[in-house]
């Protein structure tokens, strides 16, 4: 009767072209960056991620641009990104805010720094292939010595700027929602086990490992022919 009930609903539909919704950005609260009130006007959203360049303008008429990421708080590592924001390995963290069940950190703009696989795409000399290498194992100690771990250290997730001295680097580290201390971050459920080559005990819902990190790393050295 349930199925009968079902093709009688769909048989029923009209199926001719839905109207086109225009898609709207989420609400973003003000907020208090230096005891200043700022309201947030939205310059365009990143691709599909849950990410938005914004200018904050303040109530005294100062105003700059940052970035917001949406994500579920319980989702975000907040304090690993604030500890590698205070060590310069991170964007710093101007505001978070809370509105309809998301939460919502404000970061600064990163705008002279490219995603790993493009920077070295430009990159040929050998000396600064390996400056780079060490550089960026350098964070990742740093990050492992205070016992966190990342998770996601794709190529992606690592932004670089080549400084005057072309065999200095300035390394951010984003994107911290599988991040956390050592014994308590795990992987999300449904992970993209399809186009993605993870490292040998990585699985849905499992911790994450430091090994992973150094591991996921290396496979990242390799697509980005370091």
């Amino acid at each position: 009767m349930s199925l009968q009930d079902l093709d009688k609903y769909y048989n029923e539909l009209d199926h001719s072209s839905p109207p086109t919704i225009r898609r709207l950005y989420p609400l973003f609260p003000h907020v208090v960056v230096n005891n200043e009130f700022f309201s947030i006007q939205v310059e365009f959203q990143l691709g599909t991620y849950l990410l938005w360049r914004v200018t904050l303008v303040g109530e005294k008429g100062s105003q700059f641009a940052a970035y917001v990421k949406a994500v579920r708080k319980q989702q975000y590592s907040l304090d690993m990104h604030q500890f590698l924001a205070e060590s310069g390995y991170a964007p710093k963290i101007f505001a978070t805010s809370e509105s309809g069940g998301w939460f919502f950190v404000y970061m600064e703009c990163l705008d002279n720094h490219l995603m790993l696989h493009h920077v070295t795409a430009e990159l040929h000399d050998k000396q600064e292939q390996k400056s780079l290498i060490a550089q960026i194992k350098k964070v990742i100690e740093h990050l492992h010595n205070s016992e966190y771990v990342h998770g996601d250290l794709r190529e992606g997730n690592i932004l670089v700027c080549q400084l005057s001295d072309h065999e200095k680097f300035d390394i951010k580290l984003i994107d911290f929602e599988w991040s956390g201390k050592v014994g308590s971050a795990h992987y999300p459920h449904f992970m993209n086990h399809a186009s993605i080559e993870w490292s040998d005990g990585v699985g849905d819902g499992k911790l994450v490992t430091k090994e992973h990190d150094i591991d996921m790393f290396e496979r990242t050295c390799r697509i980005c022919n370091l």
